[in-house]
């Protein structure tokens, strides 16, 4: 009995590490996909309406929402949603959201950190009605759009492109509107997994 404890204390001390590094590039890769998801279906919805739509990011999806680049939640809209999170998916009630995720769906929220094409802060990204990004609004103010979007998860460690242990995965949004998810870690220039 006593050595079938000490095997089993063993084989767990080996097994645990092995699970949380498992559970955390899972919780990483979920977060992924629903980025990707969601700015597929917004590219999407502006080419079917012709129409500008908007993905933000927030802080949460409560009637206190503010825009923020590291918000873990999105919101698929015509109309800018701050203030307004709460409200239901409608056509015609503003801020028209049309499709909204909690950023936390795999459990614990990966940290995001979205950033514009000169590496500042952005939350949010408009795409014309030919699925392009827009980069200035008719009053040529700019949209600050998103280019880069950062998925880590600091809680368990830093990533492997830093010197840490966690596969931290990363969006990249080109002008064109599409949307590649790339793995910072990979240097090779061949590897299709490569962001450069």
């Amino acid at each position: 009995m006593l050595i079938t404890v000490c095997i089993f204390a063993v084989l767990l001390g080996v097994g645990i590490p092995q699970y949380r590094g498992w559970a955390a590039r899972n919780q990483i890769r979920v977060t992924a996909e629903t980025l990707m998801s969601g700015l597929v279906t917004a590219r999407n919805e502006a080419l079917k309406r012709n129409t500008l739509v908007n993905l933000y990011l927030t802080n949460s999806l409560a009637s206190t929402c503010a825009l923020s680049s590291n918000g873990p939640h999105w919101i698929i809209s015509l109309d800018d949603p701050a203030g307004l999170c709460n409200i239901a998916p409608s056509e015609t009630v503003a801020p028209r959201i049309i499709q909204k995720r909690a950023g936390n769906e795999s459990g614990v929220a990966p940290t995001i950190s979205a950033i514009n094409v000169t590496s500042s802060a952005a939350n949010r990204l408009t795409y014309t009605g030919i699925g392009r990004i827009q980069n200035m609004t008719s009053t040529g103010v700019s949209t600050n759009p998103i280019a880069t979007i950062n998925i880590s998860l600091p809680a368990e460690g830093a990533c492997e492109d830093a010197g840490g242990t966690v596969r931290c995965l990363r969006i990249v949004i080109t002008t064109g509107g599409e949307a590649r998810l790339c793995d910072p870690a990979v240097t090779s220039a061949t590897d299709p997994r490569n962001c450069a």
